[in-house]
Formats: structure tokens, sequence, C-alpha cells
């Protein structure tokens, strides 16, 4: 029962090449260049995936920071403008010795018509 026996589809063609001659034939170096070309496809892939996922929190970060430090530079220069407005919104004494007094621009055009149509 030792007797190995074969099918008809088993047996080689004389024109066939010798099996082993077949390994041969498979270049290693065209393996390795498309496992290459997938790690490079997959890592572009992944790093793509990854900035269309943070670009938005980075540039909500980036604006939360430019906003703060805008409001800690502009902060000066906005107090500078209310205490303008607030002067030139309301009536005072500019200098009290020698009578100029600070009015709104819309009671001093009254005051001047006034003026004007009494003489």
């Amino acid at each position: 029962m030792n007797e190995h026996v074969h099918d008809n589809w088993f047996k080689h063609d004389a024109s066939e090449p010798k099996p082993q001659e077949m390994h041969g034939k498979i270049n290693p170096m065209n393996i390795m260049l498309v496992l290459l070309g997938t790690l490079v496809t997959v890592g572009v892939t992944i790093i793509v995936v990854l900035k269309m996922f943070f670009d938005p929190a980075v540039y909500e970060f980036k604006a939360e920071r430019l906003e703060a430090r805008t409001d800690a530079i502009a902060a000066p220069a906005q107090e500078a403008l209310a205490n303008w407005q607030s002067e030139m919104l309301t009536a005072g004494w500019v200098d009290q010795g020698s009578g100029v007094v600070r009015l709104p621009l819309d009671v001093a055009k009254e005051k001047v018509i006034e003026e004007y149509a009494n003489n």
C-alpha cells in the first residue's frame, strides 16, 4: 500500500518548466515595491484624514488665542475710546478758571442756532 499513484492531471508535460524554475520567476523587488506603494498610500490617507479631522479644532483654538491676544492689546484702546465718547456726549468743564466748557455737539449746535436766531 506504499505505492503512490497520481491522477493524470498531476503529470507534467515535457513543455512545462520544472517546478523549481517557477519559483525563480517571482521577483521580490516587485513585491517590495507593491508593499512600499501600499504603505505610502495608507500613510498619506491617514495623514489626510487626521488633518481633516483636527483642522477645525486647530482653527478654533487659534481663533480663541488670537481673540484673547486681540482683547489684551485692544483693551487700552477700547478704554480710551469709551472715555473719549463719554466726554463727547456729556457736558463738563474743560477749564473752569477761564470759563471753557465741553458740550455735546448736538447741544452746542442748538445753542449756536438759538444765539443766531435771537440776534
